[in-house]
C-alpha cells in the first residue's frame, strides 16, 4: 500500500496482521461505503488520478516490479483476451501491437490499477490497491471509460469531459488526440462487452 504524504486521499488504516501457516490475515479499520452515481463516481475518479500524478514515490530496487505493467495479472488477462477476440472477430492485431509498443514508451505515473466504482467511495475514501503500480499515462483513465462504455455501448459527453478534464496540463507530454487515443486503446483491452471493443477497435483504427 503505497504512502501518500500530502495526497488528499484516505486509506483505510492497516491495524493488525497475523501470519499463519497458509494464510495471512491483514485487518483494516472499518469503513463505510456507500453506492456511488455516475457523477460522483467520474469525480472521485478524476480527483484520485489527478492526485496520483503528483505523487514522486521512491521506489526500492526489490520493487522494479512496480513498473512492470504489462506483466501484471490485471493487464495480462486482458491483453490476452482482447488478442483473442481480435482473432476470432478476423481483425488484424498489427496495430494493436503496435500502439502496445507506442504505451511501453509513454512516461509511467502512480497509478491505483483498478479504479473500478467498488474502490472508490465518498469523502475521498480508496481501497483495494493490490493492482498498484506505476502505470503508463492514461492508464486509470482508461479503466474508467471503460466501465463506463460497458454500461452505456457508447462513449458519452460526460466521459469524454472527462477524458479532456485529466489531459489539462500534459500537453508538453502528449497531444490531446493522441491521448484520447492512447486512452481508447487501453479502454479497448479493459472493457468486457465484445460490441465495446469492437465499436472502440473500429473507431481507432478506422
Amino acid at each position: 500500500m503505497p504512502q501518500l504524504e500530502g495526497s488528499p486521499l484516505k486509506i483505510p488504516r492497516l491495524l493488525k496482521v497475523v501470519e499463519g501457516d497458509r494464510l495471512l490475515l491483514a485487518h483494516f479499520e472499518l469503513v463505510l461505503i456507500n453506492t456511488l452515481t455516475r457523477h460522483e463516481y467520474l469525480s472521485l475518479a478524476y480527483k484520485v488520478i489527478c492526485s496520483l500524478r503528483l505523487q514522486a514515490l521512491s521506489v526500492r530496487s526489490e520493487d522494479r516490479w512496480l513498473y512492470d505493467w504489462q506483466g501484471t495479472t490485471f493487464f495480462a488477462e486482458r491483453a490476452s483476451k482482447s488478442r483473442k477476440f481480435l482473432v476470432l472477430e478476423g481483425l488484424s492485431i498489427e496495430p494493436f501491437e503496435r500502439l502496445m509498443n507506442f504505451a511501453e514508451k509513454l512516461p509511467r505515473f502512480v497509478s491505483h490499477g483498478d479504479l473500478n466504482r467498488s474502490n472508490v467511495a465518498g469523502a475521498n475514501l480508496v481501497y483495494d490497491w493490490d493492482c498498484f503500480g506505476y502505470f503508463p499515462l492514461g492508464f486509470d483513465v482508461a479503466l474508467v471509460v471503460a466501465l463506463c462504455l460497458d454500461e452505456d455501448r457508447v462513449i458519452t459527453e460526460e466521459v469524454e469531459v472527462f477524458v479532456s478534464m485529466i489531459h489539462a496540463g500534459l500537453e508538453a507530454i502528449l497531444s490531446f488526440a493522441d491521448y484520447r487515443y492512447h486512452v481508447l486503446f487501453l479502454a479497448l483491452l479493459m472493457a468486457s462487452r465484445k460490441s465495446a471493443k469492437l465499436a472502440l477497435y473500429h473507431q481507432i483504427f478506422a
